[in-house]
């Protein structure tokens, strides 16, 4: 500032200090669904600011350009996860100048398929079984079946889930077989397998039962090779004290098979209670 008068002039200089470097991000955590999606950053600063370059190694996120009215504005869209594993990234904006810097992390969850387990095992007897699969809707999934032993029975909607039903025939090898079931989400491109294992038929005996509820015959082996089919569809491998109860009253035939399984003992036998033992012969029947 100049100021004049008759006896001559004076300089006065004015200082301003400026405004302290500020960036200011929307977000620092980002959440991402499995099948992918897009998200905003809103930047606040009185900066240039620029996005360090993403590494050539994430490309699952990549920045939307955009004719947004908003300059301070970022979009990016993620690619769907069709990995088993969650992944994550960082998107570093910057101003080089001042050395600001403030990182945004995003995480996508992997998307699961199978709410079952990746592995079953079946008695050798022909048997029905189920894998509970996520969603409500079957025409998203292919389904393939590694062995004609195995075939698929159909698919049933559920609560939140879809049941696969399928069959194992009869095995009469002497050795246990496996097979695959491949499950894949159209669209994904993820296969999940689950591995069917199915040992061979063994020895056993039946019963009849009119009980509710039936305790499990009481073994006289160590019975890790022994299963009860529980004349409902179910089946499972033998333990002491097992015990089933049936969602319907009536008449069941129960199916005990196994190695070396007498000496035995029927706990709480009705009475009329038809045991067959014509399928135990040789070492078994000792």
């Amino acid at each position: 500032v100049t100021v004049n008068s008759s006896l001559g002039s004076e300089e006065v200089v004015v200082f301003q200090a400026g405004e302290a470097p500020t960036l200011v991000l929307s977000a620092r955590e980002v959440e991402m669904p499995a099948e992918g999606g897009s998200f905003d950053v809103q930047v606040t600063s009185n900066l240039d600011v620029e996005i360090v370059s993403l590494p050539a190694s994430c490309d699952w996120v990549a920045e939307v350009q955009t004719k947004a009215v908003s300059t301070n504005t970022y979009y990016f869209a993620v690619a769907a996860n069709g990995s088993r594993e969650d992944r994550s990234m960082s998107l570093v904006f910057r101003n080089q100048a001042y050395k600001l810097s403030d990182t945004v992390r995003v995480h996508q969850a992997y998307l699961p398929i199978l709410l079952s387990e990746s592995s079953v095992e079946l008695p050798g007897r022909e048997v029905g079984f189920s894998v509970m699969v996520a969603g409500t809707q079957p025409e998203e999934y292919q389904i393939s079946l590694s062995d004609r032993w195995l075939w698929l029975d159909g698919l049933k909607v559920g609560d939140g889930h879809t049941l696969v039903d399928l069959h194992a025939q009869e095995h009469t090898g002497a050795e246990a077989r496996e097979a695959l079931i491949l499950l894949e989400r159209k669209g994904i491109g993820r296969v999940d397998t689950v591995t069917v294992t199915q040992f061979p038929q063994l020895p056993g005996f039946s019963f009849v039962t009119q009980q509710r509820e039936v305790t499990a015959p009481v073994l006289g082996t160590a019975a890790a090779d022994a299963w009860i089919l529980w004349g409902d569809g179910s089946f499972e491998r033998y333990v002491p004290g097992l015990t089933h109860r049936y969602a319907e009253p009536g008449r069941h035939t129960v199916w005990v098979e196994g190695r070396s399984i007498t000496p035995l003992r029927i706990p709480a036998p009705e009475d009329g209670m038809k045991i067959d033992f014509s399928q135990i012969k040789g070492e078994d029947a000792q």
